[in-house]
């Protein structure tokens, strides 16, 4: 059984950079409305989970989703984290003092 070039096409998707930079905004987006699994998240979305666990790993190291619990998946009924993206969870950034008081002696 032979397959058509344009079938192949269609059966393969390449993840370009707009379309990954989408998703993220997406998943952010969805993140900033209630806290969610990546099980969730990919329900709602429609982006495939393994995409969602490697942007949730690098958003929660550049400090734009968090943890806020672990509890069982509305889903799956399994323990997992709950990730969330609005501001009022998300850790204060404190900016270094550039002219510190004592350094100057005053």
């Amino acid at each position: 059984m032979m397959i058509g070039k344009t079938l192949v096409k269609k059966l393969v998707t390449m993840m370009t950079q707009s379309k990954k930079k989408n998703q993220i905004i997406l998943t952010i987006e969805e993140l900033k409305k209630a806290p969610a699994t990546s099980m969730m998240l990919s329900v709602k979305t429609g982006i495939i989970r393994a995409n969602l666990t490697r942007y949730l790993a690098k958003l929660e190291e550049q400090n734009k989703v968090i943890v806020v619990y672990e509890k069982p998946c509305k889903i799956t009924g399994h323990k997992a984290k709950y990730y969330s993206a609005k501001p009022e969870d998300l850790p204060k950034v404190s900016t270094p003092d550039l002219f510190p008081t004592k350094a100057w002696g005053v």
